[in-house]
């Protein structure tokens, strides 16, 4: 997606433009014109425009702001590592443009993206004004190879993150999102007290030697960790229902 929308900036004071560009024409061909005067009038005006199309882009970006709602996140990543699970929703690029769009027809914006990735993952995000006037904001990161993506899924995760980013800092979208999934990874990357440890511990210790092994075993591919004592705040009632269910099997093969 390189644009969000399409304004008309042909149409904006054509005619005044014009009229302009004509007498600077007839100025230039003119054999007695002195040239270093005509300079410093195109200069001034130039300056004069470039200083009206941004009162122009303000005034309108005030107005825009009114419009502009809270995204709702609509999307969920959820994935297990040896670092621990990471869960959290956030708005994706489109449920963002979709908001934007008619908002920014309204008021004679465009938006428009580059994207450079021959080092690392670069993205410049232009949010342009049918006045002429222009903002830009630019983020590089790296690739997002979490959750087992391959080359191509963590490139377009990457792009994908940075547009949404650099969108919603141009346009003052609240960046919650961001901060909700930071929050929801360390709150859920906590680790067990050590009182809960011990617990699990003295449950694990009913297990005969193969068992234990496969109890690790299953610590690895379900929650992520290697012992016990590295089993996160939010899992302690799995692996303790988990223990329990075999424990209650072994009395069961017992009896």
């Amino acid at each position: 997606m390189s644009e969000l929308t399409t304004v008309n900036s042909n149409q904006v004071a054509a005619q005044g433009n014009d009229n302009m560009a004509s007498m600077f024409m007839n100025m230039a061909m003119n054999p007695e014109c002195d040239v270093d005067k005509l300079e410093k009038l195109m200069a001034l005006y130039e300056r004069d425009e470039a200083r009206k199309s941004q009162v122009a882009f303000n005034r309108d970006f005030a107005a825009m702001q009114s419009d502009i709602t809270t995204v709702s996140k609509g999307s969920k990543v959820d994935y297990s590592t040896a670092k621990g699970r990471t869960t959290y929703s956030f708005a994706t690029l489109e449920d963002i443009v979709d908001m934007v769009r008619p908002v920014l027809q309204k008021h004679g914006f465009a938006v428009s993206f580059k994207v450079n990735t021959l080092k690392d993952v670069n993205v410049q995000c232009s949010l342009m004004h049918k006045e002429g006037h222009s903002i830009e904001t630019a983020m590089t990161l790296k690739e997002d190879k979490s959750g087992g993506k391959n080359d191509v899924q963590a490139l377009g995760s990457s792009i994908s993150y940075a547009k949404r980013y650099t969108l919603s800092s141009l346009l003052n979208i609240a960046t919650r999102d961001d901060d909700d999934a930071q929050a929801a990874m360390q709150k859920d990357n906590r680790v067990i007290t050590a009182g809960q440890s011990k617990t699990l511990e003295a449950k694990f210790d009913q297990l005969p030697i193969e068992r234990q092994d496969k109890f690790i075993e299953w610590l690895k591919s379900q929650q992520g960790v290697e012992s016990i004592p590295e089993v996160r705040v939010s899992a302690f009632n799995a692996v303790m229902s988990a223990l329990n269910k075999v424990i209650a099997s072994l009395d069961k093969d017992a009896a």
